[in-house]
């Protein structure tokens, strides 16, 4: 797709005010970094004030770079704007992962090679399950973005996760507990098996 280079330095402008002006405005935010990042509209633009033309070949050196020519950002804030969409995290996840620990050319050192794993201790979190089931299983990934599934939901039909429960620290609050969920699933027996071999 063409793209007017102007046009995607207007739209980087509009997410930047958004951030700066802050609550007002941060609703705004997930949309708009959601076009950006489809339309990959922070690859190139012209900086509409001063006419000058900046490339980049990493979201990740985007959203740091100070503005005019990036967010002057950190990626945790990235993903923490994102909030609970799951389209934006999704989005934003693929963008980390394009071309991870390529030169920008945009460093002083021309060899500082970046390789970032965003999915080492975030595994819990929706861009893990996100990124896990884009690989493993892209049907329930497309569950995920279509609303149909939480990420959790299906990354344990995926069998990546086991379902849990909270028990209450206390006997027979736990005892019940455990009851209503294991008689429900027809693993009662089982469960008492397992009580009695523990030691």
């Amino acid at each position: 797709m063409a793209q007017n280079f102007r046009e995607n330095d207007v739209i980087v402008s509009a997410l930047s005010g958004s951030l700066r002006e802050g609550k007002t405005s941060l609703t705004q935010a997930p949309k708009l970094l959601k076009k950006i990042l489809k339309e990959g509209r922070w690859k190139k633009r012209v900086i509409t004030q001063t006419g000058q033309s900046v490339e980049f070949e990493r979201f990740e050196d985007f959203v740091t770079a100070e503005p005019l020519e990036g967010l002057g950002l950190t990626v945790d804030m990235i993903r923490r704007i994102c909030g609970d969409d799951i389209e934006a995290l999704d989005l934003l996840d693929k963008a980390l992962r394009g071309k991870q620990g390529a030169p920008t050319g945009k460093r002083k050192d021309k060899n500082n090679y970046n390789i970032i794993d965003y999915s080492k201790s975030v595994g819990t979190s929706h861009a893990y399950a996100l990124s896990k089931l884009r690989k493993s299983n892209p049907d329930l990934h497309a569950k995920v973005i279509a609303g149909e599934l939480s990420p959790n939901e299906a990354m344990i039909k995926a069998g990546f996760r086991v379902k849990t429960i909270t028990i209450p620290l206390e006997p027979k609050k736990a005892a019940q507990a455990l009851a209503r969920h294991f008689k429900k699933s027809g693993l009662w027996k089982e469960l008492l098996e397992q009580i009695k071999s523990v030691k």
